[in-house]
């Protein structure tokens, strides 16, 4: 124990004279001097094992000094360490007094700066003070003085109205109740004012002064406004009307204003119609001139006056003077309708209508012509002149309200100067009492009138009709087969060459058109939804079932007995007859441009007998070549009559369809033309509906002045009309096609079914494909086929020239599938008939037919295909190898492959 305090006491008396650095290693080195846990540990266990095989006092000994030397060992670490820290506490201990003697200067430097900062703050605030103090007092001085020059020009703009009322210098007075208005409120009534601007001469506070002369002046500017308006001194009339808003007198400016303006409206609309009372030579179109009239002098003066409105009244009021001038505008646009009304005799008009039955028409549906007589007796109906006329002048009146409501609309928004995509349509319109009496009166009788019009044209179209001959057709297409039949094969002449340019027609349809298409036109003209939507609605009901039921009637009279022709023996001496008579020239050897109508062109250099004889030779040699490939010798002379009146039917139809397509794009043009602003009249009426049960309602109705196209989901009004008028070409094609079709198909079963299958069978012979090589050249056209050709043609070509391209495509498409079918069963047939030369023959004879047929129309040979197959694998060799066909596009299955390689009766 006194060895471990030796040694304490020795490290504390020298501790205090180490540095910092000397204390770092120090304690450096005996923290590495300190041993372990797991040293100690292992230590301890050598220890006890030590001890527990010690057997013997001198081993207890020995162990007991190495215990011993350990402990001695470990207090020294251990005084050594405590020593250390000890040394580095009181070092740490130093450093703080140290830098608090430093923050103790720091802190009285900072409250030095506090006591600045302090002192400033004082000062500063005193600064403001006084600034607050100098602003207030410069406030009230000028204020003062502001309220002192109020005062004075109070008094000198007092004293200059009343000088100036005294010298009738009107201007200068309204000028001066100006200034006095724009001071500041309360002036004029001033206590102080009381004292200062009275004056002998006008003891008066100004308040009584000036409200007096405001009345003065109110009475005297409307007495010389009017009386300029009566003299229509203009210049006068404006002088008056910027002083107005001087003396706050806007409202009765604008309303002697608003007065003025209507009265040039109802004079001018007046004297108009006042020109024409008693007279009974008024034209169609008068009322409706009178009506644009009336349009167009609201629109000048509304472009005159408003910059004179905008400029001394502002142009938020020009929406008043507008509202002013529509309630006028319904005054005399109804006066002016119903003056037309009376005048024209609507009522009686349409009553007459409502009560006519259509006899002609409804008879001719029912084969009942008792109504003819009727029809010829203009007593019970109104003339359809008459009709055409009331229709023309309500759709041109229509027209012109329509753009005066779109000039309205924009006048309007460019008043109020909306910013919007969309234009708000005015509250005067919606509320209109001539909006009212336009879709109540004008746009139902203008329906009612049209709709007439059309079902009364089509009536007596039946009535007149007027059918066409076929001569030039059917003389175009003798000489087609004269020529063919002179070369023996096909002429090199275009076949759409052959295609009428105009086929034939019945007269009803152009009678139809022409009016169709100018109702239709006025209907797009008026520019009303509803008309236009009703209208087509009951044009298109008027043509699928009173014009198609007539020419369904007709096609069901006129429909050809079987085996009929156009090119019977007495059809082409009657064409030889004519051209005789006609003296026309033939030349056989000629284009089709070179052959002239009976009812044109001129007689050719040579003489008229020299012309006479090449008809009658040409007609000859036409008899004859058809006669032989027609087989028409044996054939009664009968007229085709019935079959002529059949293909102009099936003409009319298939024209008209073309007609409508294009009257159908010519309203859609009309429509863009015009660009008129056409409402949703269900949105109108809702609107409407709503204003008329509350007007402050704000509720407002947008439109589209640039009618631009809307979205799939959400269509525009245009888009719309624009689909509405396309359903009356498509929906009319759509059941007229249906009925062109059966009618087509009943001429195919009449004309040409049997006689293809016929044709068939003497074509492809079965005796003929059984050969030897003696018996045919391959290189020899077959006599069977060249028959089949002319006979073909002679069938054909009269078709072709007297049919509408769509009815003979629809025609040849059907004859060109059955005449496919005819073949495939014909060739199943020859089954062990056909040998390998005969194989080739029938290939050459199937080439030439289908090469003659699919002429008309190259895509016909996808008809042909199966054939073609069957053709090819019957002549196929033995031993050729049909794996080469596997990337050929089969229509045949291989059952049927095979069947037809068998064919052959040399096929092993």
């Amino acid at each position: 124990m006194s060895s471990r305090g030796l040694v304490l006491q020795n490290g504390s008396t020298g501790i205090d004279s180490l540095g910092p650095q000397t204390f770092s290693n120090g304690l450096e080195m005996s923290t590495r001097l300190v041993p372990s846990k797991e040293t100690i540990r292992l230590e301890l266990a050598k220890l006890e094992k030590s001890l527990q095989q010690a057997t013997s006092l001198h081993q207890l000994l020995r162990l007991l000094n190495q215990i011993e030397a350990k402990q001695a060992q470990l207090d020294q670490i251990l005084h050594t360490f405590t020593n250390k820290r000890h040394v580095a506490h009181s070092s740490s201990i130093r450093t703080l007094e140290i830098s608090r003697v430093e923050l103790s200067s720091t802190l009285n430097h900072s409250r030095s700066l506090k006591k600045i900062m302090d002192d400033a703050s004082v000062l500063s605030s005193k600064i403001t003070e006084k600034v607050r103090h100098l602003d207030s007092e410069r406030s009230k001085t000028k204020a003062t003085k502001e309220y002192v020059e109020n005062v004075k020009t109070l008094k000198y703009e007092v004293q200059k109205i009343d000088t100036a009322i005294k010298q009738k210098n009107w201007l200068a007075a309204a000028t001066s109740i100006g200034v006095i208005r724009s001071l500041p409120p309360g002036l004029i009534d001033d206590e102080f004012v009381e004292f200062i601007v009275p004056t002998s001469d006008l003891p008066e506070m100004p308040g009584d002064l000036v409200a007096s002369w405001t009345v003065e002046l109110n009475t005297i500017f409307v007495s010389e406004f009017n009386q300029a308006a009566a003299n229509k001194d203009v210049q006068k009339l404006t002088y008056f009307f910027q002083l107005f808003p001087m003396i706050g007198k806007s409202e009765v400016g604008l309303e002697c204003y608003s007065r003025f303006i209507c009265n040039i409206i109802s004079d001018q609309a007046r004297a108009v119609l006042r020109s024409v009372q008693g007279k009974s030579d008024v034209r169609s179109s008068f009322y409706a001139q009178v009506l644009f009239q009336l349009y167009q002098t609201i629109a000048d003066i509304v472009h005159q006056h408003s910059r004179i409105i905008t400029r001394y009244y502002g142009s938020n009021v020009l929406t008043n003077i507008l509202t002013a001038i529509q309630t006028e505008c319904d005054l005399q646009s109804g006066l002016i309708f119903d003056t037309f009304w009376d005048t024209k005799k609507l009522d009686r008009a349409l009553n007459d209508i409502n009560n006519y039955g259509y006899p002609i028409l409804v008879g001719s549906i029912l084969n009942n012509l008792q109504g003819e007589e009727e029809l010829k007796d203009d007593n019970l109906v109104i003339a359809l002149a008459d009709v055409s006329n009331l229709i023309d002048e309500l759709s041109t009146m229509l027209n012109h309200w329509a753009m005066y409501c779109k000039f309205f609309v924009v006048s309007w928004n460019e008043s109020i100067q909306s910013s919007s995509d969309h234009a708000v349509y005015p509250q005067p319109l919606l509320l209109s009492t001539f909006m009212e009496k336009i879709q109540k009166k004008a746009t139902r009788s203008f329906d009612q009138l049209s709709t007439f019009a059309i079902r009364r044209t089509i009536e007596k179209a039946f009535l007149l009709e007027n059918i066409p001959d076929l001569s030039p057709q059917l003389t175009l297409c003798i000489k087609y087969l004269t020529l063919t039949s002179r070369a023996n094969a096909t002429s090199n002449q275009s076949l759409l060459s052959l295609t009428p340019e105009d086929p034939p027609v019945s007269s009803i349809i152009e009678d139809i058109t022409i009016s169709l298409n100018l109702i239709m036109l006025q209907t797009m003209t008026t520019g009303e939804f509803l008309t236009i939507k009703n209208m087509i609605s009951n044009t298109r009901r008027i043509l699928e079932n009173d014009f198609l039921n007539i020419m369904k009637k007709k096609l069901n009279d006129y429909q050809p007995r079987a085996n009929s022709l156009l090119l019977t023996p007495h059809a082409i001496q009657a064409l030889h007859s004519l051209n005789h008579r006609s003296a026309l020239p033939m030349n056989p050897t000629g284009s089709s441009s070179n052959l002239i109508s009976p009812r044109s062109g001129t007689p050719p250099l040579g003489g008229k007998d020299q012309n006479a004889n090449a008809s009658n030779l040409f007609m000859k040699s036409a008899t004859s070549a058809l006669n032989a490939a027609m087989n028409l010798s044996g054939v009664e002379t009968e007229t085709s009559d019935k079959l002529s009146q059949f293909i102009i039917v099936l003409n009319s139809i298939s024209l008209f369809q073309k007609y409508l397509n294009k009257l159908s794009e010519n309203m859609i043009t009309k429509l863009e033309q015009d660009n008129l602003l056409i409402v949703d009249n269900q949105e109108f009426n809702q609107v409407h509906a709503s204003m008329e049960r509350d007007a402050k309602t704000d509720i407002t109705m947008y439109v589209d002045l640039n009618n631009s196209e809307g979205t799939e989901e959400n269509p525009s009004v245009r888009d719309r009309i624009k689909s509405v008028v396309k359903t009356l070409s498509t929906s009319f094609n759509d059941k007229s096609g249906l009925l062109l079709q059966e009618q087509i198909k009943i001429l195919f079963n009449q004309n040409f079914r049997a006689k293809l299958a016929r044709m068939i069978n003497d074509a492809l012979k079965e005796s003929e494909y059984l050969i030897s090589s003696d018996m045919m050249s391959l290189n020899a056209a077959s006599e069977s086929i060249i028959a089949f050709i002319k006979e073909w043609n002679s069938l054909i070509i009269p078709y072709l020239t007297t049919l509408t391209r769509e009815n003979f495509q629809a025609l040849i498409k059907l004859i060109v599938k059955n005449l496919a079918a005819t073949m495939e069963s014909k060739i199943w047939l020859m089954e062990r008939k056909c040998n390998e030369l005969g194989a080739a023959k029938l290939e050459k004879d199937i080439s030439a037919i289908i090469s003659e047929v699919t002429k008309y129309d190259y895509s016909f040979r996808d008809n042909f295909n199966r054939i073609t197959q069957i053709v090819m694998m019957l002549g196929l060799d033995d031993d050729e190898e049909l794996d080469d066909l596997d990337d050929l596009e089969w229509a045949l299955t291989p059952t049927e492959r095979n069947r037809a390689r068998n064919l052959r009766i040399d096929r092993k």
